[in-house]
């Protein structure tokens, strides 16, 4: 009986520390990408600054570079080929501790530009032209206000 309450003890311990030693991939900095282009993407989470290899799933994105941030931390420089499908698609990391869980990001077609603040205001909204993908983070009861130039009776 004694004996197996230690074997119960020690496997319990042991898949709880290997549990523990698990990567997690919490969220992809930026979510999106255009097709046709190279850039630097940050995965964050926990036990990821081991990271050797972010894996895709999908033809047309392949990474040129992995680099360490922190021990919750890597980015890589990632390159969309010009025919990548557009949408959605799914990514991991792979450590020297295991394979992150699957997380989402996104392939448009549009030209990506960055979020700028003071946009919280009706009065100061950011000004984008047409055609574009703004790129920024959403946080708690944040309102941002974009204005864009068009003719009356364009199509927008």
């Amino acid at each position: 009986m004694f004996r197996r309450f230690v074997w119960t003890l020690l496997l319990t311990t042991a898949s709880t520390v290997a549990f523990a030693a698990s990567p997690r991939l919490s969220i992809i900095s930026p979510r999106g990408f255009q097709r046709g282009t190279e850039t630097v993407t940050q995965f964050s989470g926990s036990q990821l600054g081991d990271g050797e290899q972010i894996l895709f799933y999908s033809p047309g994105i392949e990474v040129v570079k992995v680099e360490t941030i922190d021990a919750n931390n890597c980015k890589a420089t990632v390159k969309i080929t010009p025919d990548c499908r557009l949408g959605e698609h799914v990514a991991q990391v792979r450590t020297k501790t295991g394979i992150s869980d699957y997380r989402t990001f996104y392939v448009g077609a549009l030209p990506q530009v960055d979020e700028k603040e003071p946009n919280s205001l009706f009065d100061q909204p950011q000004p984008i032209a047409l055609n574009q993908t703004i790129v920024g983070t959403i946080g708690g009861e944040d309102v941002d206000y974009f204005v864009v130039e068009a003719k009356k009776g364009q199509r927008i």
